[in-house]
């Protein structure tokens, strides 16, 4: 013919035996109990309807023995309110399912065999993130021989979440200012393209403001 609730699935009219359509059919009321015995005994099945038009599936109810017109239109539409039942309830699972994926992607850090944590607490703050960096395939160390800093891959880690970058912002660039002033600025620079709202103590620190009070609503 042509959902993450604890609602149960709907019956999706496409996978439906005779004997199911039959049924259905049959708790259309009283006068369509009959029908149920027609339907089964001759083979129309949900699999079977999808396939037609209305035109052909209003002749096929007729060949079976239902020859009300008004009967005949009830079927076709409560086939039709199965098959349409069946089609959301099929999206909705699938647009779970990406959900979920996508959750699950962001909450997941996959560490390599050879990683070893007390490399990055026990080092200086920029061979933390630099390590941290490298578990997601980022290049993070500018001044690395034959690397650069990959801003697209830095920038794929934060999601923009459409703050003011004045009261609230997205990340917060840490950086030690002896040897990593001009990768912060670099960074924070391609963020803000990026409609990413970073904080950065040299641009987001509000002058005569005490710096602590800074940092906090940076955080």
């Amino acid at each position: 013919m042509g959902g993450g609730s604890s609602k149960p699935a709907a019956v999706d009219l496409a996978h439906m035996s005779a004997k199911d359509f039959g049924e259905a059919v049959g708790k259309l009321g009283k006068n369509f109990i009959p029908y149920k015995k027609m339907i089964i005994d001759n083979g129309l099945s949900g699999t079977t309807i999808v396939t037609l038009s209305v035109e052909e599936f209003d002749t096929s109810l007729t060949e079976i023995g239902i020859t009300s017109s008004l009967h005949k239109k009830a079927i076709i539409a409560e086939a039709k309110r199965l098959e349409t039942a069946g089609q959301q309830d099929k999206q909705e699972q699938e647009a779970k399912q990406k959900k979920q994926t996508a959750a699950k992607s962001k909450m997941t850090l996959k560490l390599p065999k050879d990683f070893e944590v007390s490399d990055c607490v026990l080092n200086p703050p920029r061979d933390t993130f630099d390590a941290l960096f490298k578990i997601q395939g980022v290049s993070y160390n500018a001044k690395e021989e034959n690397q650069q800093i990959n801003l697209e891959q830095i920038a794929s880690l934060i999601t923009a979440s459409g703050c003011d970058g004045v009261n609230e912002y997205d990340c917060f660039i840490s950086y030690r200012v002896s040897t990593d002033l001009d990768v912060a600025e670099t960074i924070y620079n391609f963020l803000k393209e990026k409609n990413i709202q970073p904080f950065w103590d040299k641009k987001c620190l509000t002058p005569g403001l005490p710096w602590k009070q800074g940092f906090m609503q940076g955080e």
